[in-house]
């Protein structure tokens, strides 16, 4: 694919000419580089959406700015994309024990077929977003069922840029709070400032997400794809602490969002997110998106 096939794309304004073509081949087509970023995530997005983007006061669309202008190579996004790299940012902003220890850094496959994992376990790739493995003491890991981590290269997958840089490696984690099924709290900051807060529940049981602003009070919109909780949720105790937290280690970048794990009397950042969905996440009720979007940017 040329660069005159690039730009037809980045120029055409029929959603329908989009929505036809396959994107999954055409990420293979296009160029590595910024415009071919754009080109994709343009795709991508009026499947996702129906539309094109490119209205500065919605969320989804100042997500896929951020994929075409650039921001996403931002070698801070990108150091702050690797798990292991990660940790050593927030540590220097906010302290070590906000962090999750540690248990090794498999660089090689030989290094992974022979580590032994002699406590409950959480095993992901430093270099690629929402894959995971547990693992029970005693038991190993079905190296063969995730030998494509080691070859996959993430921003090829979806063109987030910051993923572009990351070398493959396993990062071993001990299971937080003594809970495999712990709920998570990842806070959407802009401009340094934490603005809503989304909570995950039983997610690998029965995975439900709610919204709320950062005084917990429940906010009129829920994404598509998943359930709302059932009934009242009541406030994580450590909310403040981890609105703290987020807000520091937002305050460099305009979005950010922060996610951490909450128990009664600790705050750890798991991770932290760039481009949440890849600008392809949707919103409901009618309007949904606005909503959100009104509620950060505001």
């Amino acid at each position: 694919m040329d660069e005159a096939d690039v730009q037809e794309i980045l120029t055409t304004r029929s959603v329908t000419r989009l929505r036809e073509i396959d994107y999954v081949v055409l990420r293979d087509q296009l160029p590595r580089n910024l415009a071919g970023d754009a080109a994709f995530g343009r795709v991508l997005f009026a499947h996702a959406h129906g539309r094109l983007p490119g209205d500065p006061s919605l969320f989804n669309d100042m997500l896929y700015e951020m994929k075409a202008n650039g921001e996403l190579y931002n070698p801070l996004r990108q150091f702050i994309s690797d798990k292991e790299l990660g940790k050593e940012f927030v540590a220097a902003r906010v302290g070590r024990e906000h962090t999750v220890p540690t248990l090794a850094v498999l660089h090689t496959r030989a290094a992974a077929a022979a580590y032994s994992f002699t406590s409950e376990c959480v095993v992901k790739p430093t270099h690629m977003s929402g894959h995971v493995a547990f693992v029970h003491a005693g038991e190993q890991v079905d190296w063969a069922s995730h030998e494509w981590w080691w070859d996959i290269n993430y921003y090829l997958m979806g063109r987030e840029a910051n993923y572009a840089h990351l070398r493959p490696k396993i990062i071993v984690e001990p299971v937080l709070f003594d809970d495999p099924n712990v709920g998570d709290v990842k806070i959407f900051c802009w401009r340094g400032e934490p603005r809503i807060v989304q909570i995950n529940l039983d997610r690998r049981t029965d995975h439900r997400i709610g919204f709320f602003d950062r005084d917990w009070s429940p906010l009129r919109f829920w994404y598509t794809s998943y359930p709302t909780p059932d009934g009242d949720v009541p406030r994580p105790r450590m909310l403040t602490k981890a609105l703290e937290i987020a807000h520091e280690l937002s305050r460099d970048l305009e979005f950010l969002r922060v996610d951490t794990y909450l128990s009664d009397s600790e705050v750890v950042v798991g991770e932290l997110t760039n481009c949440p969905g890849n600008a392809c996440e949707r919103f409901s009720p009618e309007g949904g998106e606005r909503m959100a979007s009104e509620q950060l940017f505001a």
